[in-house]
């Protein structure tokens, strides 16, 4: 997998402009600007540029049902629930583009 990571949601939205992606994984909590925020930002400029929007996950320890219900509300296609592990990511991403799950090799493994 190739990996973006920025700092916070200005430049989340900024990679976004720049790049396509196949997936998103936006904190909540970004700093300057939340993951809702940033979403619907990417959201309103890939519907000016007439470009599919890819699907995003929204990381968050947040995750009373309430809130979950309302992430998807806002256009997240699920919630990754902090603390996460390694398999965790790798199974919402799955799940996200719609792909069969994949196990991780164990620790000490191949």
């Amino acid at each position: 997998a190739d990996v973006t990571a920025v700092s916070n949601g200005h430049a989340a939205c900024e990679a976004f402009a720049r790049q396509g992606f196949d997936v998103l994984l936006l904190d909540i909590a970004m700093p300057l600007m939340g993951g809702v925020e940033a979403l619907q930002r990417m959201r309103d400029r890939a519907v000016e540029a007439a470009q599919p929007m890819p699907p995003a996950l929204a990381a968050t320890a947040n995750v009373l049902a309430d809130q979950v219900e309302a992430y998807r509300r806002e256009g997240f296609a699920g919630v990754l629930c902090k603390p996460f592990r390694k398999q965790d990511v790798l199974n919402a991403l799955c799940a996200a583009i719609g792909t069969a799950p994949v196990t991780l090799p164990a620790r000490g493994t191949a």
